[in-house]
């Protein structure tokens, strides 16, 4: 856009009263018009260009004009050659010391535009350049979309209502607002159907007036495909409007897991609303993570696997889910009459700070969770590397109340305690090494019946890791201690006549000819029995008559070393020590 000659220039030049002297106004021009033939426009005054292609949704800067003479504005289109180009013209008289904004808006002809409003200039005497106090942002609304119904601006975050029922050309402001990150909801002002949740920032603002413009089209469709309606910040100091960008919608982050092992609800419907979100989902399986509207009430509703509707649900809760926060919702209990004992109800669990990875790349993530209807509270042991108490005194429907677990990623032993008398119910291997399960996060679900015989032959009890991927829930297999033990054998016997040396297991040759300066590896053998084990010259043939033996029962799943050391020959050392085998 060239830079606008100023009126009061522009009429004097044109007028041939010279001893007429006229007071002073000023103006800003805003192309508001979403004509998709109308994509920049020129505006004249009395004849004489004053604006060159202003271009759709860019405003003009202020302009110092005349007041007290007549003045004709006249529009045309972009790159026309003279007023005789003109679309739109209307006289206007301007006061001395007023400050005046038009925006152009409607659009030439009905052709193509559903509701259709005639283009034309819209005025107002009592615009600003700066805010009225320091530091402040004035902002005057105006609704300048043609097929949009009257509009309610609320700012959601502190200052609630700003608009109410603004309609098609309408102007509403000045409001005078802190400079600060606002979110503005616009919503047709008779259904309360919202349209858009907008970012609404004016710290870049400060001191300063603007127009916070509605703009285009609601159904471009129907409007000759022209610019989708918009929220446009247009400052005084001119230039193109800047957009509002949409606030996204608060999300948040729901898993369901379906830990019910009542026969009767071997799968179930899980609604939430008047939407299906889990359709026949089985025992011991899990939903993926999934985003859901957050900060809002949902009714959630758990109805048997074929439901038609949520109504009359087996179990309900009604919940508002956290922007940007993660959730677990467990579903267990009992909706059986008989047998079943004891028979809690069916109930929803939740979680409101789930994991979907783990807070260390090297780590892996358990969150344990007590699911079984007749299991008593229990603490988990970690037994295989020696990590001891991990969970103390889980009750029944209770998440751990250590939180979240973050153990290496390897593989461990855990043992299920009773909590009153410390006793081992169960014992699981926790393979999350061997399942990959680096980076990730789980829950650990006691799920099932420690006494299925009261409990209609259901399910027996276990542990099980739900993934946030869903699916099946994996089940942990019992542990089942190693048969076996490892033991190496190092070679310290300095005896020339010794440099190599054979070792027996009972009648086993475990190691030929092994040489001095040497440690074996690491040799599985039986544990949990007494075993004898010889040293010998090289090339023996039985283990009779040994260098040095050793007899030894061996703890299964340990490591053990065994040093050979001492003198084999009966002459030439001194002193002469007996071969020994030294077992650590």
């Amino acid at each position: 856009m060239k830079s606008p000659k100023t009126l009061s220039l522009l009429v004097f030049s044109i007028c041939l009263f010279p001893l007429i002297t006229w007071g002073q106004a000023r103006l800003q021009f805003i192309h508001n018009s979403p004509d998709i033939s109308l994509d920049s426009i020129d505006v004249y005054v009395n004849k004489t260009l004053l604006i060159d292609n202003i271009n759709f949704r860019e405003a003009s800067e202020f302009i110092q004009g005349p007041s007290g003479i007549p003045l004709l504005i006249e529009i045309c289109p972009g790159n026309s050659t003279s007023a005789e180009d003109a679309l739109y013209s209307t006289a206007v008289m301007l006061s001395q010391g007023k400050k005046y904004i038009a925006i152009a808006q409607g659009t030439i002809d009905g052709n193509g535009y559903n509701p259709w409003q005639p283009f034309e200039l819209q005025f107002i005497d009592y615009a600003r350049e700066t805010s009225n106090n320091t530091g402040q942002t004035d902002v005057l609304f105006f609704h300048g979309s043609t097929d949009a119904p009257a509009l309610d601006i609320i700012e959601t975050t502190s200052l609630g209502l700003l608009c109410d029922n603004l309609s098609y050309g309408q102007f509403d402001g000045y409001k005078e607002l802190t400079p600060a990150n606002y979110v503005l909801e616009i919503k047709d002002s008779a259904s309360q159907t919202r349209y858009f949740n907008l970012q609404f920032d004016l710290t870049p603002y400060s001191g300063q007036a603007l127009i916070l413009m509605a703009s285009g089209f609601l159904v471009p469709w129907m409007n000759n495909n022209g610019e989708d309606l918009g929220f446009y910040i247009v400052p005084a100091s001119g230039g193109m409007g800047v957009p509002l960008p949409p606030k996204p919608d608060p999300m948040a982050y729901i898993q369901f897991i379906h830990l019910c092992a009542d026969q009767a609800l071997d799968s179930m419907d899980i609604w939430i609303g008047n939407k299906k979100i889990g359709n026949a989902l089985p025992f011991r399986y899990s939903l993926p993570f999934s985003e859901i509207l957050a900060e809002q009430s949902h009714v959630i509703a758990i109805q048997p696997a074929g439901s038609s509707s949520p109504d009359n649900p087996l179990a309900s809760l009604t919940y508002t889910f956290h922007d940007q926060q993660k959730y677990l919702l467990m579903i267990t209990g009992i909706i059986s009459e008989t047998g079943y004992t004891p028979s809690p109800v069916l109930q929803i669990y939740t979680f409101d700070s789930a994991r979907t990875e783990a807070n260390s790349e090297t780590a892996t993530d358990l969150l344990a969770f007590h699911g079984s209807t007749d299991a008593p509270n229990f603490d988990i042991y970690e037994t295989g590397v020696g990590l001891g108490l991990l969970v103390e005194d889980l009750a029944y429907g209770n998440f751990a109340s250590e939180g979240y677990l973050s153990l290496t990623t390897a593989d461990y032993v855990l043992e299920v305690r009773n909590k009153p008398g410390n006793e081992v119910l169960y014992s699981y291997s926790l393979p999350l090494s061997a399942l990959g399960l680096q980076g990730k996060a789980l829950s650990l679900c006691a799920s099932g019946f420690v006494n299925p015989e009261n409990n209609s032959n259901g399910p027996g009890f276990g542990l099980f890791l739900a993934l946030p991927d869903g699916g099946p829930l994996f089940e942990l297999p019992t542990y089942i201690p190693p048969t076996t033990a490892f033991i190496q054998f190092i070679h310290n016997i300095a005896d020339t006549s010794a440099q190599y040396l054979d070792i027996w297991m009972d009648n086993q040759l475990l190691l030929d000819n092994h040489p001095f300066h040497r440690a074996s590896a690491y040799i599985e053998v039986p544990a949990n029995q007494d075993l004898t084990f010889s040293v010998l010259h090289k090339t023996s043939t039985s283990p009779s008559n040994p260098l040095a033996s050793l007899t030894q029962s061996l703890e299964s799943g340990k490591h053990y070393i065994v040093v050979l050391d001492g003198i084999a020959s009966s002459s030439g050392y001194n002193p002469l020590t007996a071969v020994s085998m030294n077992l650590f």
